[in-house]
């Protein structure tokens, strides 16, 4: 349905497009942290992204920016692979 203004013409409002507040950030637990490693240690050629990937199938409370947290403690770099076998 478009309104009719007597012009003929079509009334054009824009979009308005606002970003949503981010959600509170929940803090890293012992729990999650042991998750994280667990799946570490299981696939340790993994980085961040594969990580979180992989404990995405099971739960839904870890993000990425909190595997590449546990990653920056350990002192690890993205992966162990050397970078001409990255894509």
């Amino acid at each position: 349905m478009v309104p009719n203004d007597e012009s003929g013409r079509r009334i054009y409002r824009p979009v308005r497009r606002t970003r949503k507040p981010s959600p509170e950030t929940t803090p890293l637990t012992e729990a999650k942290r042991q998750a994280i490693l667990r799946v570490m240690n299981q696939y340790r050629r993994f980085g961040p992204k594969q990580v979180h990937a992989e404990l995405r199938r099971t739960r839904h409370d870890i993000t990425l920016v909190m595997v590449r947290t546990v990653f920056q403690q350990l002192g690890r770099r993205e992966s162990r692979l050397p970078r001409i076998f990255r894509r």
